[in-house]
């Protein structure tokens, strides 16, 4: 029960988090949100750190999995508010940045992946770890300034004002906890 005393932090593997039976949708912000809620009332939030999977799974048949990267290539790019292509469910990157929103709004010590190496090319303006990382700056340059810069979703899907006021007032005391965002992202795919 008091586990957490003794460690620096707690991956939530917050995916693939499938009923017994199909449909299957293993990875959403309501249960994010449901799990964070329960873990916080255990586990100091400043130890948690928030899983986001960078792969899908088939709806009808989750045991069908495909990389984001793979996703993407087959069905095409989809709207930044859709997380479902072809059948399969995954976090786009407006999902994935709701989802650093959230793990701000808590307290909590940040976010990480599922795998990195699934995305696709840290360039493209679809990346998941990318629109993740853009929105862990912002959040750490408003905590630092009190300002808030452009959102992801406002520089890549026009302005969205009802997130934007919910993650402002989300958006405090939060800085993102990867290995790779002090010293800058790299596509480990090369």
């Amino acid at each position: 029960a008091n586990l957490w005393k003794t460690v620096d932090r707690i991956h939530l593997m917050q995916y693939d988090m499938c009923p017994p039976s199909p449909p299957c949708r293993h990875a959403t912000l309501d249960h994010a949100n449901a799990t964070l809620i329960e873990a916080v009332r255990h586990i100091p939030a400043h130890k948690l750190v928030l899983g986001i999977p960078v792969y899908g799974r088939k709806v009808a048949d989750p045991k069908n999995v495909l990389t984001y990267a793979e996703i993407v290539k087959k069905h095409g790019e989809q709207p930044k508010d859709v997380d479902e292509a072809g059948g399969f469910y995954y976090n786009g990157p407006h999902t994935a940045e709701k989802k650093v929103r959230l793990a701000a709004g808590m307290g909590l010590l940040g976010v990480f992946f599922w795998e990195v190496g699934q995305d696709m090319h840290l360039q493209h303006r679809d990346s998941v770890v990318r629109a993740a990382a853009e929105e862990g700056d912002i959040a750490d340059r408003e905590r630092k300034t009190g300002q808030r810069p452009d959102s992801y979703a406002q520089r890549h899907d026009g302005v969205d004002r009802e997130a934007l006021e919910e993650a402002a007032a989300k958006m405090k005391n939060f800085g993102v906890d990867t290995d790779t965002h002090k010293g800058g992202m790299r596509d480990v795919r090369k």
